[in-house]
């Protein structure tokens, strides 16, 4: 037994039993404690998923420490009523206890506290890179555009939208500046024969000037509805758009306004038509949930395997980190990424809890990345201790 490998003499009457099924009971008592342990943090920690959403997650934790605190004192009892007994302290061999207790204890405690390899898992997805976005700076109806795909040069027009109201606010802005012009010019030829018609000129050249102005900004406006590349690449697509519609409306338009099929459509000011850049991203974006965030650090070497080319290994370096804004968040994104999600109450899907983004800056390969791919990362952090790693999982389950 236990008690006569560390004490040196056997505290039970002698049997059958053979040294190797002494041992073999020690490991099966040994299993025995260790799946006790697993099932019952097992069953407390589905419980507290079940209560913490409904408020009463402390009521899980009060139990689980209640049980625990019995599981540790169980044994520490045993113990104090094994040396207890006066037939068994003349029977001790201390030395042996001593020198043994002492290789056990230093063992456990060597585990316990020896830095081992530690890594972090994240959600990640390529990241657009460099790519400049293109967007709406005043809103209008779609009349053409490049596809997705193709090659620009910096300045090359990417897409035209129309606006009725402001071609004729134009129209009529011209007319009544020709008109005013046309009668600043009879005003001024008859100034000399009619001295008394020099009092108009200055309130009609004023007018003439502020017409002007109204017509150089609608003029700008104008040129505005064509949306022109700001660098050369290729066109990108933008991240899907699907837009809210009001109860009993349709949706004015989803996916990328390049499709063929949106042709037509209006576009609101701040909409991102397209990004143009280059097609392989070698930028990715990890999703690092609040918990491990003070674990990830820039320059930490980083896993990733993406979904759509599971049998390759990428590797790259963490050289940012920031906080995400969830607000910003495409709902694409999150259902690729497998972010626990819920909806809110206008129909958007938001992520539960606090996220950070680490930028990962990849390593040259001669394989193709496609844009927009999904995967999983293993950040290599700092080695930690078995102990540290034990107490940070517990914080983490049950929210301490």
């Amino acid at each position: 037994t236990i008690a006569s490998w560390f004490c040196g003499k056997e505290f039970r009457e002698a049997s059958d039993r053979t040294p190797h099924r002494e041992w073999g009971l020690i490991a099966y008592g040994v299993a025995s404690i260790a799946y006790r342990l697993f099932v019952t943090l097992l069953i407390y920690w589905a419980l507290y998923g079940w209560l913490e959403p409904i408020g009463f997650g402390a009521i899980a934790q009060v139990m689980a420490g209640v049980t625990l605190s019995l599981m540790v004192l169980s044994p520490i009892a045993g113990l104090i009523r094994f040396f207890g007994a006066t037939s068994n302290r003349r029977r001790i061999d201390w030395f042996r206890l001593l020198f043994r207790g002492g290789i056990a204890v230093g063992g456990l405690a060597l585990l316990f506290n020896v830095p081992l390899p530690n890594r972090v898992t994240a959600a990640a997805m390529l990241d657009d890179g460099d790519a400049q976005r293109v967007y709406v700076t005043f809103a209008g109806t779609l009349l053409e555009s490049v596809s997705v795909g193709q090659k620009v040069e910096a300045g090359q027009e990417i897409a035209r939208l129309n606006e009725p109201r402001l071609l004729a606010k134009l129209t009529q802005l011209q007319g009544e500046l020709n008109q005013k012009r046309l009668r600043l010019e009879q005003l001024e030829r008859r100034r000399i024969s009619e001295p008394n018609v020099a009092q108009e000129i200055p309130t009609v050249r004023e007018v003439v000037r502020d017409l002007e102005q109204q017509l150089t900004q609608r003029l700008h406006d104008a040129d505005r509805l064509i949306l022109r590349s700001p660098c050369s690449g290729t066109v990108l697509p933008a991240p899907p758009h699907h837009a809210a519609k009001a109860p009993g409306a349709l949706p004015t338009w989803s996916g990328s306004a390049l499709d063929e099929r949106n042709r037509g459509c209006f576009l609101h000011a701040g909409t991102t038509v397209c990004l143009v850049g280059d097609p392989q991203s070698r930028t990715a974006l990890l999703m690092v949930n609040q918990d491990d965030i003070n674990l990830v650090r820039p320059g930490q070497r980083v896993r990733l395997n993406w979904r759509e080319l599971s049998t390759f290994i990428f590797e790259g370096e963490i050289v940012e980190l920031a906080a995400l804004d969830l607000e910003t968040l495409p709902r694409e994104s999150i259902l690729r990424l497998k972010l626990p999600a819920r909806a809110t109450a206008s129909g958007h899907v938001r992520p539960i809890g606090t996220w950070y983004q680490a930028r990962v800056r990849l390593e040259e390969t001669e394989l193709p990345l496609p844009r927009g791919s999904a995967g999983t990362a293993r950040i290599h952090v700092d080695p930690q201790t078995l102990f540290l790693r034990a107490v940070r999982w517990i914080k983490q389950t049950f929210s301490l």
